[in-house]
């Protein structure tokens, strides 16, 4: 009895750790949580570019001329099939548009 007493009492503390870990940690795999002038989201990690809905790492693009114009903060890398426009080093994209890194401030 006192055994089935112990593990009803934990639970609700397991349940509050698990949802802890949960709000602490809410972006995908090699991105974090940062706030961007006003924008506030997850945002590849250093040493990552954003690729469609994914960060993949710099390593994997090579530069190489692109048939669109890119702008001022972006720079074009083949990181696939075909050259496109990425943020510079030093810039992170948040819906499209290119954040200087040292203007963004770490959210959790």
């Amino acid at each position: 009895m006192r055994s089935l007493v112990i593990v009803v009492a934990l639970c609700p503390a397991l349940l509050l750790a698990q949802d802890i870990i949960l709000v602490e940690n809410p972006c995908r795999p090699f991105e974090i949580s940062l706030k961007c002038d006003s924008k506030q989201g997850c945002f590849c990690q250093p040493g990552n570019l954003r690729f469609g809905a994914i960060c993949i790492s710099e390593s994997t693009c090579k530069p190489e001329p692109s048939q669109q114009q890119c702008n001022s903060n972006e720079v074009s890398l083949n990181c696939g099939n075909s050259p496109e426009c990425f943020c510079r080093s030093g810039y992170v994209r948040y819906n499209d548009q290119c954040y200087e890194r040292s203007n963004c401030t770490r959210t959790l």
